[in-house]
């Protein structure tokens, strides 16, 4: 029987295989014309991409693969003019590919903006970004991933030209305000728009496929809450109330689309913008009493603003309309409180002044105008508190003397190492702290360990000398000591044999958690070898040292009981360890102790046969 020649067989297979690849090509061009059916683009576009199909035919993908090696070169040496040309001829080759798209606008609106040689340079290559993201949207109109490059689009104009702090955001902000004839969040929330049209349009099966980040279609209307605060600056209150009520319906219309993804949080986004929109149109109301001398009830109304505002500033000190409206609402109603004739009055409005003031001097915020105006605010009552000798009657004005003790604490925290300011305070806090020793037992603990924690940033944020300061923080920490280990006594009963001691878990551990952090902190205070108060140091690394090895031992115990690791006990202790290392470093079992224990592996159970 004669062989058939090898090449035979060879020539077959690459016949089959090439006709394979042909039919799979026409199925890729006949999937690419239906995407590209209506894109709006011209005939130069059309016959480069036709001369690209018809010359690279199926080795389009090595071609594709050999231009983004060649991008990643080019950005590599920093050869931009050459990288521009590679990314228009991707753009050529692969018209389709979305993803291709967003990674370059990503790609230049970044990372080769960011090379560029100077600020004019790094506009041009966003505007090159923003250039090259148009004209993939204009290719591909029916995409099911179109989405994802108008968020890209928005993404640059919100983010890029507006949310990055620094001289380029500044620059790029104003060069789309020039160039677009508007601000550069109201461009962005066009393409935001463009996005949210491109997910409507798809079938109930692409959406099911493809299913869009509602939290990235949510940037359609943080872009216009975000409008609002910079107009809100520029004092438009008007402009910034409609961009609010945009945000609100937007959200809306997000959560009634996604209703299980998106419900929950629009629901609370919306009621903290409906509250900022409340407050705003309260203190226009406000205003209008002003203007029309209706005193009563411009002061009854601004109680109210401040009051709300001080609120939204407890719970989020980072939030820039609360920092902002609780300024403004401080200032207004201290001016309208001049227009007061009745006594009584005056001193209620004066005191939820002084509350004001001292949140909008929150820690997190380190405001240096917001902490002078606290200091201002603080005045008039200390001079008041000074005049009264009775013990008798100063517990008539306890709320009035914890307030102003813990104004003076504030300022002392947010201005470190200001001995005016300390030396002022010392006076306050000493005063609270007198008065709330001289109480009966009852109200006494809270009061005495909020003095305690009052002296401890006294003379821990400042080089004050005051010895009474010093003791009382030294009680504190004893007292908090004896506190913590009646909980730890409590913990390691619960765990001893033959029956568990019946206890709230939860609640054991939430109030040993609190005291825990408080008494290291007090602790801490007195270890400090060049203080003044150089004599406690001894003893507070001492406790400090019975405190970490009764966690360890309660660690134990809880380990030997139920055969788990307590994590929580052995970071507590670690915690502990490392204070008292940085406090004496010459001390090696300190710093040994801080570091995590190394886990022996568990030795191989052996195959059974």
């Amino acid at each position: 029987m004669r062989r058939r020649p090898q090449w035979l067989g060879l020539v077959l297979g690459l016949a089959v295989g090439y006709g394979i690849l042909t039919l799979l090509q026409v199925w890729i061009d006949n999937s690419r014309e239906s995407i590209l059916a209506s894109a709006r683009i011209g005939p130069r576009e059309r016959l480069v991409e036709l001369g690209s199909t018809v010359m690279l035919g199926s080795f389009r993908s090595a071609a594709v693969a050999f231009l983004w090696y060649q991008e990643s070169i080019l950005k590599e040496r920093r050869a931009h003019a050459e990288l521009d040309g590679v990314y228009q001829l991707i753009a050529s080759v692969q018209p389709t590919d979305i993803d291709a798209y967003s990674f370059q606008v990503w790609n230049m609106a970044y990372n080769v903006q960011y090379d560029a040689a100077n600020i004019v340079e790094a506009w041009k290559w966003v505007k090159r970004a923003v250039a090259f993201g148009e004209k993939g949207v204009k290719r591909n109109p029916n995409h099911p991933l179109l989405w994802q490059l108008c968020f890209q689009m928005g993404w640059v104009y919100s983010h890029r030209c507006a949310g990055v702090p620094g001289r380029r955001t500044d620059y790029f902000g104003q060069r789309v305000l020039k160039e677009r004839g508007k601000h550069t969040l109201l461009v962005a929330a066009d393409w935001y728009e463009q996005m949210w049209d491109a997910v409507l349009r798809l079938t109930p099966a692409q959406l099911e496929r493809v299913r869009p980040n509602v939290h990235r279609l949510s940037m359609w209307a943080y872009a216009y809450a975000s409008l609002a605060k910079v107009v809100e600056k520029q004092g438009n209150s008007a402009d910034a109330l409609a961009y609010r009520e945009k945000a609100i319906a937007i959200h809306r219309l997000i959560a009634d689309k996604f209703p299980d993804k998106y419900a929950t949080h629009a629901q609370r986004v919306v009621a903290e913008l409906n509250a900022l929109i409340a407050l705003h149109r309260a203190d226009q109301t406000a205003d209008e009493h002003h203007r029309r001398r209706e005193f009563q009830e411009e002061i009854e109304l601004r109680r109210g603003i401040a009051k709300t505002w001080s609120a939204l500033m407890s719970r989020n000190p980072n939030m820039e309309e609360a920092q902002r409206g609780v300024d403004v609402a401080a200032d207004k109603l201290e001016a309208a409180a001049r227009s007061i004739t009745d006594p009584e009055l005056a001193a209620t409005v004066a005191v939820q002044i002084l509350m004001t003031r001292f949140h909008a001097a929150h820690p997190a915020r380190r405001s240096a105008e917001a902490t002078k105006a606290l200091e201002t605010a603080l005045a008039p009552h200390d001079k008041q508190l000074a005049a009264i000798s009775s013990k008798t009657e100063l517990r008539k004005k306890l709320p009035l003397v914890q307030l102003v003790a813990d104004g003076w604490t504030r300022v002392v925290a947010n201005s470190p190492g200001n001995l005016e300011r300390a030396r002022r305070a010392e006076v306050p806090i000493l005063r609270f702290d007198g008065l709330a020793q001289s109480l009966p037992e009852r109200q006494r603990a809270p009061l005495v360990d909020q003095a305690a924690e009052q002296c401890r940033i006294l003379i821990t944020s400042s080089p004050i000398d005051s010895p009474m300061a010093r003791r009382r923080v030294l009680a504190g920490a004893l007292r908090r000591q004896e506190e913590l280990a009646n909980l730890l006594v409590t913990f390691r009963n619960h765990f001893k044999p033959p029956r568990p001691l019946m206890i709230n878990f939860s609640e054991l551990l939430r109030r040993e958690d609190r005291t825990f952090e408080s008494t290291v902190r007090l602790w801490a205070a007195l270890l400090n070898r060049n203080s003044l108060y150089a004599k406690e140091a001894p003893v507070a690394e001492q406790k400090l040292r019975v405190l970490a090895e009764a966690l360890e031992e309660t660690a134990a115990a809880i380990t030997a009981a139920t055969g788990i690791q307590d994590t929580t006990f052995k970071a507590q202790v670690r915690h502990v360890w490392r204070t008292l290392y940085e406090y004496n470093p010459s001390n090696s079992g300190y710093l040994i102790k801080s570091r995590p224990a190394k886990e022996v592996p568990r030795p191989r159970q052996p195959h059974s046969h």
